[in-house]
């Protein structure tokens, strides 16, 4: 947590997809007053498990 005046700046990587919700969530907890920015910092390789359902998924997929 960086402080900068009154402010708290926190930095941290989140993976996209929990970030669906946030903005929503952030501004009930702080009664509107915190906002928040993203920007992209880097790929990251999807773990086997997840890979494999998602390969299965597209194979069920193509096949109907």
């Amino acid at each position: 947590v960086d402080h900068r005046g009154h402010l708290r700046v926190i930095s941290a990587h989140v993976p996209l997809a929990e970030t669906f919700g946030y903005a929503t969530t952030l501004r009930s907890v702080t009664q509107g007053r915190a906002s928040y920015t993203m920007e992209f910092d880097h790929y990251s390789e999807v773990p086997a498990s997840i890979a494999e359902q998602v390969s299965g998924r597209m194979q069920g997929a193509v096949r109907r």
